[in-house]
């Protein structure tokens, strides 16, 4: 790549000259008064040739001649606007809500300005990128380094695409990020579900009955607390069997300092219709009894949709020396009074113990993806398929057969 050449005038004035061969082959330089322009526009030469490379100069200068160049600050904002773009009605359209736009420009803030800020954005070095990410491992989780890269990578991508044109490289194609281990879901035995309900019953009945829909669901805490009575639908067939499903199109979600119901999931496959069964579907037909079809079915005893904040400090999570309210108890206290003593138990991992129940009862991950809103089967499988020890016995019984040579009808079609 071509490199500029600096010249002193006589009273002391510092430029940078870059000499390069015009389309026409005849030798042309341009002259520039810092040094990081001049790279600026060699690398510019360098990925688009010299007759564009010209014409890129020529957008970048003002009506005094002077050039002015677009810092990753600025990529940034252009970008940023262009995420939070509404239609006539006020919508968002390319993403799902106020909270990721607000969250982007958080991450960038925190993780991205302090190091590529005001850097010409043509000009971040991929070294540089990679040495951003190597001091990132030292300080957050793998899965985090790599969110805030893909925010950097998406600013460049953004940028690069042919209608835009505002820079010329992407310095993130070749980082190397960190491996990501993906750590083993916890769940809990049978006996101990049994164990931590029991404790929620003693301290608070509608707090029970919310963990008894996620145990039995697998539903996350922002789609069972927003679910309707309309959401529910009960029949009996003809035999006097009892059907119930449950819908969830709908999530509470975060917008700015509050919450707002939004009918949405976190994907497509996130809508989705499951049935429940025994005490939970016992519950549901109890809770929705009396109910407007609009009616929140998981409340507190006052009726009023639950506030994570206060379940967590108030009703979940065991009192700190000093909480303001020692008397009352806590489910995760309670429980350890009866022989649960898990003080790292979250409320996710009702989730994971709904997964491995389905794994015990033989369910296919193909089943339990449906179930959970997954995507891609590959998230569920990566989540959750170390929770599979083994071969069922039948299977292996199935192998066994057939490696004596000793095929069986249940083994052929």
């Amino acid at each position: 790549m071509r490199k500029p050449t600096r010249y002193v005038a006589k009273d002391g004035t510092v430029t940078w000259r870059v000499r390069f061969r015009s389309a026409a082959g005849t030798e042309k330089s341009e002259t520039f008064p810092d040094e990081k322009f001049a790279l600026e526009f060699c690398g510019v030469l360098k990925a688009l040739g010299s007759a564009r490379a010209v014409a890129w100069l020529d957008e970048h200068a003002n009506d005094d001649g002077e050039y002015t160049w677009l810092t990753v600050d600025d990529l940034f904002e252009k970008w940023i606007e262009w995420k939070g773009a509404t239609n006539k009605r006020g919508e968002l359209v390319r993403v799902r809500s106020v909270r990721t736009i607000n969250d982007y420009r958080r991450d960038y803030v925190n993780r991205i300005r302090p190091t590529f800020g005001q850097v010409p954005a043509n000009l971040v070095p991929p070294g540089d990128v990679q040495a951003w990410v190597d001091r990132l491992i030292t300080e957050v989780e793998p899965k985090t380094v790599a969110g805030y890269h893909a925010l950097l990578h998406g600013l460049f991508l953004w940028g690069l695409h042919p209608n835009r044109g505002l820079v010329v490289n992407d310095p993130c194609t070749d980082t190397e990020l960190p491996k990501r281990r993906k750590k083993a879901p916890k769940g809990l035995r049978p006996d101990e579900w049994q164990i931590l309900h029991r404790a929620a019953q003693l301290v608070d009945e509608d707090a029970a009955d919310l963990l008894l829909f996620l145990v039995s669901t697998g539903w996350r805490w922002s789609e069972s607390v927003a679910v309707q009575s309309l959401a529910v639908d009960h029949w009996i067939d003809d035999d006097d069997r009892s059907h119930t499903y449950v819908s969830m199109g709908r999530v509470l979600r975060r917008e700015g300092d509050t919450f707002v119901f939004v009918d949405d999931a976190k994907s497509a496959a996130g809508e989705r219709r499951v049935r429940i069964v025994g005490p939970a579907e016992q519950m549901v037909l109890r809770r929705i009894a009396g109910k407007k079809p609009t009616d929140l079915i998981l409340t507190t005893g006052r009726g009023t949709r639950w506030d994570y904040t206060h379940f967590y400090n108030r009703v979940w999570k065991r009192p700190k020396k000093g909480d303001d309210a020692p008397g009352r108890p806590r489910i995760l206290e309670e429980a350890a009074r009866l022989g649960l003593d898990r003080p790292d138990l979250t409320l996710h991992w009702l989730r994971h113990t709904h997964v491995g129940m389905l794994i015990l009862a033989g369910e296919p991950l193909t089943a339990i993806q449906r179930r959970l809103g997954h995507a891609s089967i590959k998230t569920t499988s990566d989540t959750y398929g170390r929770m599979i020890e083994d071969a069922s016995e039948e299977g292996l019984d199935k192998v066994a057969a057939l490696l004596a040579g000793t095929p069986t009808r249940a083994i052929n079609p």
